[in-house]
Protein backbone atom coordinates (compact mmCIF):
# COMPACT_ATOMS: atom_id res chain seq x y z
CA UNK A 1 0.00 0.00 0.00
CA UNK A 2 1.00 3.38 -1.07
CA UNK A 3 2.10 6.14 2.06
CA UNK A 4 -0.70 7.65 0.45
CA UNK A 5 -3.25 5.40 0.02
CA UNK A 6 -5.61 5.20 3.04
CA UNK A 7 -5.75 2.11 4.86
CA UNK A 8 -8.64 -0.32 4.20
CA UNK A 9 -9.72 0.24 8.00
CA UNK A 10 -9.46 4.31 6.89
CA UNK A 11 -11.50 3.47 3.90
CA UNK A 12 -14.64 1.54 6.07
CA UNK A 13 -14.88 4.15 9.16
CA UNK A 14 -15.14 6.60 6.31
CA UNK A 15 -17.65 4.48 4.46
CA UNK A 16 -19.68 4.06 7.90
CA UNK A 17 -18.92 7.45 9.01
CA UNK A 18 -21.22 8.57 5.43
CA UNK A 19 -23.78 5.99 5.84
CA UNK A 20 -24.56 7.35 9.27
CA UNK A 21 -24.94 10.71 7.90
CA UNK A 22 -26.98 9.33 4.74
CA UNK A 23 -29.58 7.73 7.45
CA UNK A 24 -28.64 10.56 10.88
CA UNK A 25 -32.66 12.46 9.64
CA UNK A 26 -33.93 8.50 10.69
CA UNK A 27 -32.07 7.84 13.95
CA UNK A 28 -33.79 8.26 17.30
CA UNK A 29 -32.90 11.10 19.02
CA UNK A 30 -30.98 9.28 21.98
CA UNK A 31 -28.81 7.53 19.12
CA UNK A 32 -27.80 10.56 18.06
CA UNK A 33 -26.98 12.39 20.90
CA UNK A 34 -24.99 8.83 21.99
CA UNK A 35 -23.14 9.30 18.61
CA UNK A 36 -22.22 13.14 19.43
CA UNK A 37 -20.58 12.36 22.60
CA UNK A 38 -18.36 9.79 20.80
CA UNK A 39 -17.62 11.90 18.48
CA UNK A 40 -16.87 14.19 21.15
CA UNK A 41 -15.03 11.59 23.29
CA UNK A 42 -12.58 9.91 20.13
CA UNK A 43 -8.92 9.49 21.45
CA UNK A 44 -6.13 8.95 18.54
CA UNK A 45 -7.29 10.98 15.94
CA UNK A 46 -7.03 14.74 14.91
CA UNK A 47 -9.42 16.83 17.42
CA UNK A 48 -11.75 18.46 15.60
CA UNK A 49 -13.15 21.89 17.56
CA UNK A 50 -17.18 22.02 18.62
CA UNK A 51 -17.23 18.74 16.71
CA UNK A 52 -21.10 18.32 18.33
CA UNK A 53 -22.29 21.37 15.96
CA UNK A 54 -20.08 20.41 12.85
CA UNK A 55 -22.05 17.28 12.67
CA UNK A 56 -25.10 18.80 13.24
CA UNK A 57 -25.27 21.29 10.65
CA UNK A 58 -23.55 18.63 8.29
CA UNK A 59 -26.53 16.04 8.74
CA UNK A 60 -28.69 19.06 8.26
CA UNK A 61 -27.36 19.50 4.37
CA UNK A 62 -27.14 16.36 4.04
CA UNK A 63 -31.12 15.91 5.04
CA UNK A 64 -33.41 14.79 2.10
CA UNK A 65 -35.38 17.96 0.81
CA UNK A 66 -39.16 17.08 1.22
Amino acid sequence: MDAGEPSPDDIIIHQLGAAVLLCWHKLPLPVRGQILTQAEDMIGIPHVSEIREKITRLALRRAPRT
